[in-house]
């Protein structure tokens, strides 16, 4: 199996401005505890939805080829303020089919 570190590249328009953003994992570290940032990848990075008027972002982590992943949703405004809004838990353990 094939597992990735991917970077993001995020271009923010405004009026006034043009921002570019470029995040690695190393962006998120202080959000996941040190045993799983050390053996997870980034393999998705993506806009999600719009919350009074903030636009949010998923990012997910996983341990390659298992189901232990966290998602962590931020926001990124037009100064290139990248603010860390919660961190989830989307671990798959298969008690819901229990």
């Amino acid at each position: 199996s094939v597992a990735h570190n991917f970077a993001t590249d995020f271009t923010i328009k405004t009026d006034e401005s043009e921002i570019k953003l470029h995040l690695l994992k190393e962006n998120f570290k202080d959000s996941l505890s040190a045993d799983f940032f050390k053996i997870c990848h980034m393999w998705k990075n993506e806009f999600s939805y719009i919350e009074n008027g903030q636009l949010i972002f998923r990012a997910t982590f996983a341990k390659p080829d298992t189901d232990y992943q966290f998602a962590i949703l931020y926001s990124i405004n037009d100064k290139a303020d990248f603010k860390i809004l919660k961190v989830e838990d989307e671990s798959y353990d298969g008690s819901e089919y229990e």
